[in-house]
């Protein structure tokens, strides 16, 4: 069996690695992506409460509402803090996800490399024997043709 035929497997074996790696990648993109996604909701609707109270403020507010409202501003602010939490978590999943599917995507292109390398040698291999054997059989034919005459 030739070494192509014996490393093939393994290639096969680390593109699919590869595929599955950037497969994760890609759901942790995704997942990134929902993560800030809520991050910014959350500040949006911090911001549209803000500006909507400070619109209403003109027109007298008691100090029953503004406890409140800075309660429920408080408790949106600790919201988008954990938010921020779960995003940098989320970016780090996906960065070592990352370095996981360019480690897989390295070591297929090596053993893809590796095989093009056995392919190139065995097919000059390959061509070495048949001119080898067309030399014999020319030397032959030249043998016969000298003995006959």
């Amino acid at each position: 069996m030739t070494r192509s035929k014996r490393m093939k497997p393994v290639k096969e074996v680390a593109e699919h690695r590869e595929q599955d790696a950037a497969r994760a990648l890609g759901r942790e993109q995704d997942r990134l992506a929902a993560e800030r996604g809520k991050l910014q909701q959350l500040i949006a609707y911090r911001d549209e409460y803000a500006l909507s109270f400070e619109s209403r403020g003109g027109k007298g507010v008691n100090a029953r509402e503004l406890q409140n409202f800075r309660a429920f501003l408080g408790r949106l602010n600790a919201a988008i803090e954990q938010q921020g939490k779960v995003v940098a978590q989320a970016e780090q999943a996906c960065e070592a996800q990352r370095r996981q599917w360019l480690q897989r995507r390295s070591r297929s292109q090596a053993l893809g490399k590796v095989m093009d390398r056995y392919h190139r040698d065995e097919a000059r291999e390959r061509e070495r024997r048949e001119q080898a054997a067309s030399d014999e059989h020319a030397l032959q034919s030249h043998r016969r043709r000298r003995d006959d005459t």
